[in-house]
């Protein structure tokens, strides 16, 4: 009796998996089409990926590059500062030491006008006395003849 199946039990069967496979062939469709989908959002994903990991790889070189040369930039200007600096203290120590020379030579000229002003001064004062000794002479020596002149004319 299991044995016996009619003719339209075999064709309802028949019908009932031709059903199943059909569904089963949509859904297997569908499962297809959504990892079409999902393998190109993933190519997508991994070409964006791929250009933001180039992206950044070209910018961090770039980073590096840049660090690189300002560092040497800032290092030989830190060196250009220092011997620039050194050789402005050295400038500055030779101009204070002609300032300093140039001081003692104003002194030293300063003292050789002074001591000729103290010679001019001490021999104006002997030529002052001298003349002073020999204006006394002569006013004696007029005085005496004034009184020699007054005395002649008293006896005259």
């Amino acid at each position: 009796m299991f044995l016996e199946l009619t003719k339209d039990q075999v064709l309802e069967l028949h019908t009932n998996l031709t059903l199943v496979q059909g569904r089963l062939l949509e859904i297997l469709h569908g499962q297809w089409n959504d990892a079409e989908v999902r393998e190109l959002q993933q190519e997508t994903v991994q070409r964006h990926w791929d250009q933001f990991t180039v992206s950044l790889e070209e910018s961090l070189h770039l980073i590096s590059t840049n660090g690189t040369k300002l560092m040497k930039e800032l290092f030989t200007g830190l060196l250009r500062l220092q011997s620039f600096t050194r050789d402005s203290a050295r400038h500055v120590g030779e101009e204070i030491a002609m300032l300093e020379g140039d001081v003692r030579n104003v002194r030293e000229q300063l003292r050789r006008v002074d001591d000729v002003i103290d010679g001019m001064a001490s021999r104006g004062a002997s030529k002052v006395d001298q003349l002073a000794e020999i204006s006394q002479q002569r006013l004696s020596t007029v005085s005496s003849w004034v009184l020699w002149d007054n005395a002649d004319a008293t006896r005259s």
